[in-house]
């Protein structure tokens, strides 16, 4: 059952770490998508990562030639992350999501004898499902460009539920 509830916890601060590591070329070692998108303000599908204690973490390596150091803030509904290092490797990261599907939820009608003739009851909204790519390119220095796929996420589908009395 999917309950409604306030995000954008410990999740907005691995996004956000996310989107940084990969805008500075490093190395993702562990990232999962949420299992489902609605409510997910501060991230476009493909680009956030999900954290649950003991079952999803987000996880990176510096994989350039270089220190790098992190500077993290945080104030009420925004995280700022910035990395920074000696010089950039790289000319150019561009993020690129691609091939995404919706995946639409069906409306299951169940009869309840105990509602009101001709009455109606929502047991659940029902969630839209997505799946998607996420691709980084980056072009060196010297003109060379790599293309590489990061992620193809499935954000998962509730069906919507109705109670019914006809």
């Amino acid at each position: 059952k999917v309950i409604p509830g306030l995000g954008g916890g410990i999740c907005q601060v691995s996004t956000t770490l996310y989107r940084t590591a990969l805008q500075a070329g490093l190395k993702i070692d562990e990232r999962h998508n949420h299992s489902i998108y609605d409510g997910i303000e501060y991230a476009a599908r493909g680009l956030d990562a999900a954290v649950a204690w003991g079952y999803k973490d987000f996880k990176f390596s510096n994989s350039l030639d270089l220190p790098i150091l992190i500077s993290a803030k945080a104030g009420p509904g925004s995280v700022f992350i910035e990395l920074f290092a000696e010089k950039v490797p790289f000319e150019s990261v561009v993020l690129e999501t691609r091939n995404e599907k919706v995946h639409p939820f069906r409306t299951e009608i169940k009869k309840n004898q105990k509602l009101k003739k001709g009455d109606r009851r929502i047991l659940h909204p029902g969630v839209t499902g997505y799946s998607i790519e996420t691709y980084r390119i980056i072009t060196r220095k010297d003109g060379n460009i790599r293309e590489e796929r990061m992620s193809k996420d499935r954000y998962l589908t509730f069906n919507r539920i109705e109670e019914i009395n006809n």
